[in-house]
């Protein structure tokens, strides 16, 4: 076969599909490694329940600008494999040759790891191909590729001249199974594995384990005890059916006393009509409070499936009909049950639910009783413990709700779900009890650390934030441990949304304090350069620097959340702050007053010296009145008003100077 190939290449939207349209495919109850195992070991019994594909190059079509791959049934080189729960394998044909031709359509739908065109193409199948069927029911689309060894070929090399031995038993192993048709296939390709396996270690070594004889010898003896027990069956139900001809034909041979009952010839085999059992049914509903009488439950069975049956030759004299008829063959019928069919009943569908005493029901009892059992074996009370316990006590709840009011053994149904119940209840308890002390903790760091903090404990604030959020938790995580199946869940539901507004209200309350440490925590540090840069501060330019800084430290403690500190003692650290800034401010201000008022000095002193007049004396006296008044301007608080004394009484004298001169010299 020559390899198809496209400009674009094959993508995960590869489909097989057959040409014409296909049987059912048989569908196996098998798992993917069960369908592997087979595959290598018993590959003949998997040909038998597969479908042969053939990828065709003459069927390419193209959707959503991706390659489809057609495949026919035939002889193909792959085999179709569906399980029971409707996924589709895609494997290789056994004992395949991969050559290099064939290897170019191989990889598209198979990663081959270790491929080598010169050696021998032998594989193992490590995951076969995943595909999908399409709409049209007649072809498939690849879903995943699979994977395909090429690494071990020494195992079949060595095993190749194996399979012609091999053939012969799986061919038979093939035929028991079809003759044996009544096991599950579970079953039988688990004996058919074992088989081969039991064979290839014959060929090997010469002799088979003890362990394998024993375990094939067990498999055997399960499968011929299971035999017998579906040939009984199947007598019983032969008896069954037989009884039911024989009371078929009576009612065949009552209903001809019927006036609207027509015969038919003796030569023609008629099937008789099905007969409307609503009256019936209705006894059975209103006697629900008992069994339902196993006589009246084969009634409808056989009215609903009536057995066809040859009608009697037409009486000479025909009977008046009367109600009283139908009365008698319904009573004609009850008379001739017998236990046999009660025996049977538990396996007929249709009969055991009007009866109640289906085997699924007490397979499904069973499986809750063991589910419960399962539960009241945990002793432990750790939280993981408990969610264990209540898990299985909701599963075995969850199996008993699925067996019918109507079944026989509703009541020990009924005493196995409240025991169940009371189980739910006893572990709620606990865990109720457990939260509310965890809940009592939770509040006492909850209550001592929600109101606004004091700035020297806001870090014990914090952790005892942190306490109660981890207890509100831990008591939430109780609470949802509690199952929803028993009758106080409500008020339980209650509680635990309060226990999640108590935790909403804690980590808000939470988030403040730690906004609120952050931000304070960034104040201090500002305020500790600020602080720092004031001190060592020679020049304006140092100053401006250190006034940013204090206004960065305002600035930061203005971010803290109102109802995250005390409102008096956050109040108070913003004055401090602010304080600080003023007196850099004030600072910087008299600094600039003093550089003012010591160059007005320096030309007040200029103009005294060189005066000629009294407009040159007026004229100095001017500029050293206003470098007094810069001086005079300065803070009292500000370092430099301490180093300015001198300065003053110099300007001073000044002044009083040249106006005592002015004034000497102006005429009176």
């Amino acid at each position: 076969m020559k390899p198809y190939k496209t400009s674009n290449g094959l993508t995960t939207s590869l489909q097989l599909a057959d040409s014409t349209k296909p049987a059912p495919i048989s569908k196996l109850n098998l798992s993917l490694s069960d369908l592997v195992e087979l595959y290598h070991s018993a590959p003949r019994i998997l040909s038998h329940k597969a479908t042969q594909v053939l990828v065709r190059e003459d069927a390419v079509s193209t959707l959503s600008d991706e390659s489809i791959v057609i495949a026919e049934v035939g002889d193909g080189d792959y085999w179709l494999v569906a399980t029971e729960d409707d996924i589709y394998w895609l494997f290789p044909q056994a004992n395949l040759q991969v050559n290099p031709d064939l290897y170019e359509t191989v990889k598209l739908l198979f990663n081959c790891n270790g491929y080598q065109p010169e050696s021998p193409s032998q594989f193992t199948v490590n995951n076969p191909a995943k595909v999908s069927i399409m709409p049209s029911g007649e072809e498939w689309r690849l879903v995943e590729k699979g994977i395909l060894d090429f690494h071990h070929n020494s195992f079949f090399a060595e095993s190749e001249d194996k399979d012609g031995e091999s053939a012969e038993i799986q061919d038979n192993l093939t035929h028991y199974q079809d003759a044996t048709g009544k096991n599950t296939d579970k079953e039988n390709y688990s004996a058919l594995v074992l088989s081969k396996r039991g064979e290839v270690l014959v060929n090997d070594s010469g002799k088979i384990s003890n362990e394998l004889q024993d375990k094939f010898a067990e498999i055997q003896s399960q499968l011929e005890q299971s035999n017998r027990e579906r040939e009984a069956l199947k007598n019983q139900l032969d008896r069954v059916y037989e009884k039911g001809y024989l009371l078929q034909s009576k009612i065949s041979e009552l209903q001809t006393l019927l006036p609207e009952v027509q015969t038919q010839p003796d030569e023609i085999e008629v099937a008789p009509p099905v007969a409307d059992t609503t009256i019936i049914e209705e006894l059975i509903l209103r006697s629900r409070l008992q069994p339902p009488p196993i006589d009246l439950c084969l009634v409808i069975v056989l009215l609903r499936n009536p057995i066809p049956v040859k009608p009697q030759p037409k009486p000479t004299s025909r009977k008046k009909s009367s109600p009283s008829i139908t009365i008698g063959i319904i009573v004609a019928i009850l008379s001739l049950t017998t236990i046999g069919v009660y025996g049977a009943s538990p396996y007929i569908k249709d009969l055991c639910q009007h009866i109640g005493n289906c085997a699924s029901y007490k397979e499904t009892l069973d499986r809750a009783k063991a589910t419960y059992d399962a539960a009241l074996a945990i002793k432990g009370l750790t939280l993981p413990e408990l969610d264990s316990k209540r898990r299985l006590l909701e599963n075995a709840i969850a199996l008993i709700d699925t067996i019918p009011k109507t079944a026989r053994i509703q009541d020990k149904a009924q005493t196995l779900l409240g025991n169940s119940k009371r189980e739910l209840e006893t572990d709620a308890r606990i865990l109720n009890g457990e939260a509310e002390i965890i809940a009592l903790q939770a509040n006492q760091y909850q209550n001592a650390a929600i109101p606004p903090a004091n700035i020297g404990k806001l870090t014990s604030t914090i952790e005892d934030l942190q306490k109660s959020q981890e207890l509100w938790k831990q008591a939430i995580v109780k609470l949802n441990g509690i199952s929803s199946k028993i009758e106080i869940y409500p008020n339980i539901q209650a509680v635990l949304t309060n226990y999640q507004k108590q935790l909403s209200q804690v980590e808000e309350n939470l988030a403040k304090k730690r906004e609120a440490r952050r931000v304070l925590d960034e104040a201090a540090k500002a305020a500790s350069e600020a602080e720092f840069t004031t001190k060592n501060a020679e020049t304006i330019a140092k100053l401006k620097e250190a006034k940013a800084q204090w206004q960065e430290t305002v600035n930061n403690v203005s971010k803290v959340p109102n109802d995250a500190i005390i409102p008096q003692q956050l109040e108070a650290l913003k004055q401090t702050y602010n304080g600080q800034l003023k007196l850099v401010t004030n600072e910087i201000t008299a600094q600039l007053l003093l550089t003012e008022a010591t160059s007005l000095a320096n030309q007040a002193a200029a103009l005294t010296n060189k005066a000629q007049n009294i407009r040159d004396l007026r004229r100095a006296l001017g500029r050293w009145q206003l470098a007094l008044s810069k001086l005079n301007q300065i803070a009292l608080d500000t370092p430099t008003f301490k180093r300015i004394g001198s300065l003053k009484q110099e300007y001073g004298q000044q002044v009083r100077i040249l106006d005592n001169r002015i004034r000497s010299v102006t005429p009176r």
